[in-house]
């Protein structure tokens, strides 16, 4: 399994435990406006966990590392000028 799979199911158990302990809250402390809020936002979680691992981006490739030098002189020798910034 992929590393994004791996963090995924961390954060699914993670999920998980924070509705289990979010309801237990509910229990004891009541069904007022922040325990509701808490409760809300634990559904939303879940919720967003499926939206990521329908569209999260496969990891199966090695990043492509861009260099942060200076380009050789040549490089834009036959570009032609937009008109953009400094003659």
């Amino acid at each position: 399994m992929s590393e994004l799979g791996h963090d995924l199911q961390a954060v699914h158990r993670a999920a998980h435990e924070l509705t289990r302990a979010v309801t237990a809250l509910q229990h004891d402390a009541g069904s007022h406006v922040d325990v509701l809020r808490l409760v809300e936002d634990a559904r939303r979680i879940h919720e967003d966990l499926a939206l990521l691992g329908i569209h999260a981006p496969p990891r199966d490739e090695e990043p492509i590392v861009i260099p942060d030098d200076d380009y050789p002189p040549d490089f834009f020798a036959d570009a032609h000028d937009e008109g953009i910034g400094r003659q």
